[in-house]
């Protein structure tokens, strides 16, 4: 059993234990593979976003498995970094607590590198004392056209980071409601940290796994204080990877596929018998690691499967569009998406609109919800809000694409 801890609180040695093993990662290329182990974890947190075959749709947010999905995923990061040294633990990075240093002290040059353009210390791409091979982002893996040189905003006021609305999340009562509450300011820091860090190849910058050890952690705390509650989504909601006895892709025995192109070719292979479903993640103990302030087991009896669910659009894109319009409405959102992080978060209008992006995680969910199963209420939705977005979108892309570089097809 191993102890996940503060980054913030970490002595050097640790700090510099844990920075060398993830420069090891990135340097290390294992026969047969044709990337770094790194790389690959980056590759496959990109592929998620869009599964074919079995499972359609992201598998990994924007729906009941986002907290399982990452659960694992730095599970297995973690293993990997143990694989080059068995002393190093996963820490978090503690940014809601609304204490300044749980933050100043991950985002330093003996650590996980301050904030901008990563020019010196462990994340430089230019070589360093720290690492004399630099670190470079595969321009195959730069789905923003950031540049292949680690790149954050240029500051970061970590009384902005969204703490409240994190420990806000803690006092929901089920966890149809816990977890897009506390997606949404997961997405939210994202955003403030910047470059790198606000799109689906956001494990480019080692900070993430940071993040989501945090966002695991969250997960924990509330397993432990909402005992015999709602402890996973009704098994006849989102899509298939979502559900509790799913197979979540890409350790799903190869039943989907992603058809990311940048991704696939520098995916791992995984064995077809390494299955896992959000069920094999509930208890972290039983996954031999706990928090430092988070104690107990997180296990607790699992209400059975229900037959033969019917599957359902989820994913994050877009819950309401998707649930009347299906996967049609992609192209438009897609662009909307990087128009957000192109434009409106580089402007003025950044808090407002991170404020609003808020509220849609929290609400869009039920939302949807309620349009599949009311067909009354989705044929509404679809004329008043759906297609008029999908002609926004079109009309959007057409008049700011020289802006974006971005034609529409």
């Amino acid at each position: 059993m191993h102890t996940r801890r503060n980054a913030a609180t970490l002595p050097a040695p640790d700090k510099a234990k844990l920075m060398n093993a993830i420069i090891t990662l990135k340097k290390t290329v294992k026969p047969g593979h044709t990337t770094n182990v790194y790389d690959e974890f980056v590759a496959i947190h990109y592929g998620v976003i869009s599964r074919l075959g079995a499972a359609s749709g992201d598998g990994g947010h924007g729906g009941p498995a986002f907290l399982a999905w990452h659960r694992e995923f730095i599970l297995r990061f973690e293993k990997a970094l143990q694989e080059v040294d068995p002393d190093v633990s996963l820490p978090y990075w503690k940014w809601e607590s609304g204490v300044s240093s749980d933050t100043d002290d991950v985002f330093t040059v003996d650590f996980l590198g301050t904030m901008g353009l990563q020019t010196s210390g462990y994340l430089s791409e230019a070589p360093t004392p720290q690492n004399p091979d630099g670190w470079q982002v595969d321009p195959q893996l730069d789905q923003g056209n950031h540049g292949t040189t680690l790149l954050r905003n240029n500051s970061m006021n970590p009384s902005t980071l969204p703490a409240t609305e994190a420990n806000n999340s803690l006092n929901e009562n089920n966890f149809h409601g816990f977890r897009p509450a506390l997606e949404g300011p997961h997405g939210t820091v994202h955003m403030r940290v910047g470059g790198h860090m606000t799109r689906m190849t956001s494990p480019n910058d080692p900070i993430f796994f940071l993040h989501h050890a945090n966002i695991d952690r969250l997960w924990a705390k509330w397993q432990l204080t909402h005992p015999g509650t709602d402890n996973y989504n009704p098994n006849n909601t989102g899509n298939v990877g979502h559900k509790l006895d799913d197979r979540m892709w890409p350790w799903d025995g190869g039943d989907s596929f992603t058809n990311i192109s940048n991704a696939t070719p520098l995916l791992p292979s995984i064995d077809a018998s390494d299955i896992r479903r959000p069920r094999d993640v509930l208890d972290i103990e039983a996954l031999d690691y706990v928090y430092d302030d988070v104690s107990g087991s997180s296990g607790w009896p699992i209400s059975n499967p229900s037959p033969n669910p019917t599957p359902n659009p989820s994913g994050q894109r877009c819950f309401i569009a998707t649930a009347a319009y299906g996967s049609e409405l992609e192209p438009p959102v897609q662009f909307l998406r990087e128009f957000r992080d192109d434009v409106v978060l580089k402007s003025k209008f950044k808090k407002t609109f991170e404020f609003i992006l808020n509220i849609y995680y929290k609400f869009s969910p039920p939302i949807a919800d309620q349009m599949r199963k009311n067909k009354p209420f989705k044929i509404i939705m679809k004329y008043s809000i759906v297609l008029p977005f999908v002609a926004l979108a079109r009309t959007s892309a057409f008049l700011l694409s020289p802006f974006t570089k971005r034609r529409w097809k």
